[in-house]
């Protein structure tokens, strides 16, 4: 199973059968930030016997012509869960 957080704060869940789900995380004011939701998440699976086998986040920033002290900046996180 693997999970993947992208900057526009999509999840998706892609099972073992292939089969796909996405969320999309609402960002509230006083609520808990993207990465607290994929961490409930990963909490909820872990529940169900799946275990975190391997965790890899990227970052990068894309350069903007019109504002060049303010980069676009892109983030994912991907988690690769197995069943134990």
């Amino acid at each position: 199973m693997m999970l993947l957080l992208d900057s526009s704060n999509q999840l998706t869940i892609i099972y073992p059968n292939g089969q796909e789900e996405r969320q999309t995380i609402k960002l509230k004011f006083k609520g808990p930030s993207p990465q607290v939701q994929v961490l409930i998440k990963l909490n909820e699976l872990r529940s169900q016997g799946w275990t975190v086998a391997q965790m890899h986040i990227s970052e990068y920033s894309t350069p903007d012509p019109s504002f060049p002290k303010s980069p676009d900046h892109t983030r994912s996180e991907t988690y690769l869960l197995e069943k134990r």
